[in-house]
């Protein structure tokens, strides 16, 4: 098919998708759980490519955290040098970058890939002073290219992508191309973003938290990628597309398209909340969640 077809249905194909892994019911079919360390008097953390946190537990203690505003983050207890064993978690914001800069510093970016020299790097943050700073610079391939030559006080960074997928990754580095590592973009992507949370109470000492997740999607790039679906089901990327096609093209034949996705995807949904019962799960038995309340609270409490 021609190219501009092509990159129609692709398009479609993405949007399909990415509305059937955020349907109650199919989006569990991200959720993964993934592990990070607390780090001593450190408040702050950040975990890339996720859309949500589930929950948040460790087992060292043997403890759920859970979730705070930051309204109440802060009138519990505003002074966060204040250390001991977190018992809740804050989520922030999503991010550009894994790390802002130390302090009012120059930027650098390169890529580990030669093959990168036409991709442009666009970046938005924040000068020494507050004011606002847009800008771009074309990539370097593996030599590290300072983002702004004249300005070499940039203290946070909101925005940090790419015009186009390059062949290697790309970071983004505070003071040299050597520097500390702010942010990076994988290979075939053109932005990361980073979830922030915070916990309450700063903690202590190292633990490592487990935490239940959903990934946030990406779009199809290449002819090899699969969709986060099972196998059996992967059907719904043709008559979906196909159906917004047909739309776009006012072919009658939508519907018949359009009522063929449905069916399938009420099938997709029985066949997930099916149980070796035969049953939907939610009928099935019921688990009593164990105490957390110690050694001197009886069984059951």
């Amino acid at each position: 098919m021609d190219a501009v077809t092509q990159a129609r249905l692709l398009g479609f194909m993405n949007q399909r998708h990415r509305k059937l892994l955020t349907k109650p019911g199919i989006k569990h079919l991200r959720n993964d759980t993934i592990t990070f360390a607390s780090v001593a008097s450190q408040v702050q953390y950040v975990l890339p490519n996720i859309a949500k946190i589930e929950r948040l537990y460790e087992t060292t203690n043997d403890r759920t955290l859970y979730e705070i505003s930051q309204q109440d983050w802060r009138l519990i207890q505003p002074d966060t040098t204040i250390t001991g064993t977190p018992e809740a978690y804050i989520w922030q914001s999503q991010m550009a970058v894994a790390l802002q800069p130390s302090d009012a510093s120059s930027l650098f970016v390169k890529s580990t890939s030669a093959a990168d020299t036409t991709q442009t790097v666009y970046l938005e943050g924040v000068i020494t002073g507050n004011y606002p700073v847009s800008t771009s610079v074309t990539l370097t391939g593996t030599v590290a290219v300072n983002v702004a030559a004249a300005t070499s006080t940039w203290i946070r960074v909101y925005k940090f992508y790419l015009s186009a997928a390059c062949a290697g990754t790309v970071t983004l580095n505070e003071d040299s191309g050597a520097g500390t590592e702010l942010a990076r973009i994988t290979i075939g992507k053109t932005s990361t973003k980073y979830t922030g949370i915070a916990l309450w109470m700063t903690p202590s000492s190292v633990i490592t938290y487990n935490t239940d997740v959903v990934y946030a999607l990406t779009d199809f790039a290449s002819a090899t990628d699969e969709p986060l679906l099972p196998e059996d089901f992967h059907d719904l990327l043709v008559s979906g597309p196909t159906s917004d096609e047909w739309r776009h093209t006012k072919d009658e034949r939508w519907s018949i398209a359009e009522q063929e996705y449905t069916g399938r995807v009420n099938d997709l949904l029985y066949w997930l909340s099916e149980t070796a019962m035969g049953r939907p799960r939610s009928l099935g038995q019921q688990w009593q969640r164990p105490s957390q309340l110690g050694p001197y609270f009886p069984a059951n409490s």
